[in-house]
């Protein structure tokens, strides 16, 4: 975990993990969280700002992938400048692939973001399963890729060139797939940036739903909208 009142800007005053290299977190409620929580297990958020950096890594049939508590990084020599979150995540999948977990415990969000500026996501795969049988109207059946609330994100390509700019043969667009919501976000903040680019959105019931949004930006994504067990007529 982190500390809610101190920088990220020196890092070793806060809880970091990095998992890389396959690794794979399955079947947890919650897989990860930037925080920690009481004995009741309600969120304790004097220890939110912990940092999360995930390559490779595999996220499999847990209720939460990530969750992120209320925190803001402020600079040490000025705390009007908030600067961007040091959790990052590059070419991660986030996956519901067990069919029976939809009827007996349903995924719920795979990354929440509460409150926090700059988490990116580079190349990254948030899947659910695709069922013919599911009830799609029931929100909770299928789950949110990213479910953000006053937040600022982006997800963008990955790109393992060095070059500039990046050749089309090395980048990895971000997915989106058999979802509820790919991305929901509300916000309240006008300095909240939300960035969305080079993504794919297949077979979600929506794929990008913003609220309260300014100067976002949605550019070169893929949207494909037509969920099974939908009709289209």
């Amino acid at each position: 975990w982190g500390n809610y009142d101190t920088t990220q800007y020196y890092s070793s005053l806060h809880g970091i993990i990095m998992i890389d290299s396959n690794s794979l977190i399955e079947y947890a409620e919650t897989a990860l969280i930037a925080g920690s929580k009481n004995v009741d297990t309600d969120p304790y958020y004097m220890r939110a700002g912990g940092i999360i950096k995930a390559k490779n890594s595999h996220f499999r049939n847990n209720t939460v992938d990530v969750e992120f508590y209320p925190y803001r990084n402020l600079h040490p020599n000025n705390n009007k400048i908030e600067l961007p979150n040091s959790s990052k995540f590059e070419m991660c999948i986030f996956e519901t692939d067990n069919n029976d977990l939809y009827y007996y415990h349903p995924p719920d969000k795979h990354v929440i973001l509460s409150q926090v500026k700059g988490v990116d996501f580079f190349g990254c795969k948030f899947i659910g399963t695709e069922l013919e049988d599911v009830h799609y109207s029931l929100d909770r059946e299928i789950g949110y890729g990213i479910y953000s609330t006053g937040s600022s994100f982006k997800v963008d390509d990955y790109c393992s060139s060095q070059a500039t700019p990046c050749p089309e043969s090395s980048l990895t667009h971000s997915e989106f797939k058999n979802l509820r919501y790919g991305v929901y976000a509300v916000e309240w903040d006008a300095s909240r940036l939300i960035t969305i680019k080079g993504s794919d959105f297949e077979n979600n019931i929506c794929g990008i739903y913003l609220s309260g949004t300014t100067n976002s930006s949605i550019v070169l994504n893929n949207v494909d909208i037509n969920p099974s067990g939908v009709n289209d007529s």
